[in-house]
């Protein structure tokens, strides 16, 4: 069977992280492989795992990494056949594994797998989700197709970047740009794109939480105008 390794990349949230876990040990497919890797600058999160979840595969990113090289850490470290890098103040949706391995099976050649998603605002649930489509899967062949999600002016919407499933054969060894600011996930989803195409599922598979903590709830300018430059 195919395999599918999924991490939560955790950063001094112990309670979104308690969730975050119990969404995805809540799955319907339990053919998946679970790393919790915690980049926290205290012992908050090592604590709740050792007391409530001493079954699960942990690791301590010690010392504490930036944020991109805490991704590109787990990226480096993948191991299997497929794998997921989500985030601990992110909800996954009880059919996400389930979803994410038929859509494996119907387009064995996508680089990158995506899901649509409910959006959680400061804890209010948003009646949009997070991309508009009337098909069952949105195919984005090329990465100008992927960029014009975030260029158009009739925006439709995006996949959340958490709830990204790759493919690592097809995707290599291609790292997040340590340079690349705020949008560098954009970035390295672009550059995985020159290597085949991404496929979204219109189901919403997760939900995707914005709170005042959250870094893709504050605009930045200066990587705004970085991210066009690329």
């Amino acid at each position: 069977m195919t395999s599918l390794t999924i991490y939560i990349l955790c950063h001094n949230r112990p309670g979104d992280t308690r969730q975050a876990i119990r969404s995805v040990l809540a799955q319907t497919d339990q053919q998946f492989r679970l790393i919790v890797s915690d980049n926290s600058s205290d012992d908050e999160v090592q604590n709740m795992l050792q007391h409530e979840f001493q079954q699960i595969e942990y690791v301590r990113r010690v010392p504490m990494l930036p944020s991109t090289a805490h991704f590109n850490r787990c990226i480096a470290e993948a191991e299997g056949d497929y794998f997921c890098l989500f985030h601990d103040d992110d909800l996954m949706g009880e059919d996400f594994v389930k979803s994410v391995r038929q859509c494996m099976q119907r387009f064995p050649q996508a680089v990158a797998i995506g899901c649509n998603a409910y959006i959680e605002r400061f804890g209010k649930l948003e009646a949009r989700l997070s991309f508009r489509t009337f098909r069952e899967f949105e195919r984005l062949p090329t990465p100008r197709e992927l960029a014009k999600r975030y260029f158009s002016r009739a925006q439709s919407g995006i996949a959340p970047f958490p709830g990204y499933v790759y493919n690592r054969r097809l995707m290599g060894d291609v790292l997040i740009p340590m340079e690349g600011g705020k949008y560098a996930d954009v970035t390295w989803l672009l550059m995985q794109a020159h290597r085949g195409e991404m496929v979204w599922i219109s189901q919403p598979l997760m939900t995707y939480r914005l709170h005042a903590s959250n870094y893709g709830n504050v605009e930045s300018r200066r990587d705004r105008l970085r991210f066009l430059g690329y």
